[in-house]
């Protein structure tokens, strides 16, 4: 250093100018000089760790090899029992210029709050450890694009693999991806709080729905960077919710929409219909004869009887047409059209897949027959009563028409039987 250790009033200005506590000792290990920081910290000039004991010891060891000349920076932490402070003690030898050490440099930094914050943090880091490990929920901590920082075990239990992610986007239902690019736009901008529900894919391929919240973590600067994210399988729920939404919207026997349903899609086809000037079709129609094949073969047998009618029904249906099952053998068609020949083609190919299909029941081959009517908006009317109304009175027209028809043939037949019989009584 150019000076000797035993000019303390040098030695002492120089140590004054360092913040941290510290204290110079010369060659044998006796203190040469200590700077007012050190004074402030353990309120004596002297050594304080002397009264840790076994600490004290394994220190003087430490000090000795560095006056020893040990080239290096020793570094330890001590626990001051008087003042219940922890200290981290650096000590490095002090060389004359002309080699030989002089003695060496004690500096000690406070680290009590550094540990208690460390402790603190450990004892919070097993705790998360603990809850992760056993919840059954995913918790994943991103940043605000998405990048995933922290993913927990549970990712493994809920959707069957351990997969170390790096975007929350990852794996995510197409339909259910834009929703959380929004949902992230408004947690980085508002800073609150979303929850969703969205699809991500299982390892078996299957969707897994979930329940997710979107927190951001506010730090004591009132700053956020990074958005906690807890999802729930909601998959179970999902699926009940899905089953109680299709028996209120369709018909338990034949799987078609019912009336209900039925009703409400018609309501929006027609006011879409009137938005844009087109046209929409209702097509009524039931079974010939239902209720004597019910007396005759039973209600089983009409039941079957009517599954295999709405089959026949869906198999003539076009894109975009709706089907229906109104009441008892009584069906609708819903189609959007754009002139009456349209609907009497759809008419007429149903009638042709009845005409050729034969349904056995109780071993008893039967051909079904249908009647049809139907009614145009805003042709026939412009709101549902009158179009049901228009579509039914057409419905029993067809019925007497075809009615008639049947007994015009059974005549012309027992007339043309009754002739034969004259002819050949004749000869």
């Amino acid at each position: 250093m150019g000076v000797s250790l035993k000019n303390e009033m040098i030695v002492t200005s120089l140590l004054n100018s360092m913040l941290e506590p510290a204290m110079v000792v010369d060659q044998d290990g006796h203190k040469a000089a200590v700077n007012r920081a050190w004074i402030e910290a353990f309120q004596r000039n002297e050594f304080p760790w002397k009264a840790s004991g076994d600490k004290g010891g394994a220190f003087d060891d430490q000090l000795n090899a560095v006056l020893l000349g040990k080239q290096c920076v020793y570094e330890e932490e001590w626990v001051w029992t008087i003042q219940e402070e922890r200290y981290r003690i650096r000590m490095s030898p002090i060389h004359h210029h002309e080699g030989f050490i002089m003695g060496a440099l004690i500096q000690c930094t406070n680290i009590s709050q550094q540990k208690e914050m460390e402790q603190a943090y450990q004892i919070a880091e097993e705790r998360l450890s603990k809850i992760t490990e056993n919840s059954f929920e995913i918790i994943k901590i991103t940043d605000f694009h998405g990048n995933v920082a922290y993913s927990s075990p549970s990712h493994q239990k809920i959707l069957g693999y351990e997969h170390e992610e790096t975007s929350i986007f990852e794996a995510i239902h197409p339909e259910d991806k834009q929703h959380i690019e929004e949902v992230y736009r408004k947690v980085r901008e508002t800073g609150e709080s979303c929850m969703i529900e969205v699809r991500k894919k299982h390892r078996n391929g299957r969707w897994v729905w979930l329940a997710a919240s979107f927190n951001p973590i506010v730090h004591s600067n009132d700053t956020s960077t990074h958005i906690l994210v807890i999802s729930r399988d909601i998959s179970e729920r999902k699926k009940i919710e899905q089953e109680l939404q299709y028996m209120a919207y369709h018909d338990a026997l034949t799987g078609l929409y019912n009336r209900r349903r039925f009703t409400e899609l018609m309501e929006s086809s027609c006011a879409e219909a009137a938005a844009n000037q087109a046209k929409v079709a209702l097509i009524m129609m039931d079974l010939d004869k239902f209720k004597s094949i019910n007396d005759t073969y039973g209600h089983a047998a009409g039941d079957e009887l009517l599954k295999q009618f709405a089959k026949r029904l869906l198999e003539c249906r076009r894109d975009g047409d709706v089907v229906g099952r109104i009441s008892g053998d009584e069906f609708a068609v819903l189609l959007k059209v754009q002139s009456q020949e349209e609907v009497k083609t759809f008419i007429q190919a149903f009638y042709e897949v009845l005409e050729d299909t034969e349904i056995v029941l109780n071993e008893h081959t039967l051909k079904v027959k249908s009647s049809a009517g139907y009614a145009m908006y805003p042709d026939h009317g412009n709101n549902l009563s009158k179009l049901f109304k228009h579509a039914d009175m057409e419905l029993y027209k067809e019925k007497r028409r075809r009615h008639a028809k049947h007994w015009i043939a059974k005549g012309s037949r027992l007339r043309e039987s009754s002739r034969r019989w004259r002819d050949l009584m004749c000869k």
